[in-house]
């Protein structure tokens, strides 16, 4: 199990986003940013999958979301994959986390509040972390302090 050249993970479904929710920048797919979807998906896919723009042609506030993953919290679900690792998604807050990280959803944080990672969570992120580093050869690492660049793991 790995990623493809094409920067699929050969363990996730295919569910690709539409196209120009990206930005036009190669993702370098050198640090992981995971996220917590605060809903589930059928919340989250409402999002990515509208088309919805304003009066000036721009994807509403609602509609301008895009993400790599989402990970399920029941372990009977299959992860998803939106987007390949090298396209740079709108999901980590700024340019810079979006052209260079893999953003991934997690389901739930919603009720209750602050609700923590499935066991399955934990696990797809390990292994896209793990699977990711080894692809794009870089070495896992959260920021030692708020001034640290060098880092890899984030989170969002």
């Amino acid at each position: 199990m790995t990623i493809s050249a094409d920067g699929w993970f050969d363990w996730c479904e295919r569910v690709p986003g539409p196209a120009d929710k990206v930005y036009s920048v190669t993702n370098t797919a050198t640090l992981y940013i995971p996220h917590s979807a605060v809903g589930y998906y059928g919340g989250w896919s409402s999002r990515l999958f509208s088309t919805a723009r304003d009066a000036q042609g721009y994807y509403t506030d609602y509609a301008a979301a895009s993400v790599h993953l989402w990970f399920p919290q029941a372990a009977s679900a299959k992860p998803k994959q939106h987007y390949s690792v090298f396209k740079s998604c709108w999901a980590s807050g700024s340019l810079y986390p979006n052209t260079h990280g893999v953003a991934a959803e997690n389901e739930g944080g919603y009720n209750p509040a602050d609700e923590p990672l499935t066991d399955w969570q934990v696990a797809c992120n390990i292994r896209a972390i793990k699977e990711l580093a080894a692809f794009r050869g870089w070495t896992p690492r959260r920021p030692a302090s708020s001034t640290d660049l060098e880092a890899t793991l984030y989170e969002h």
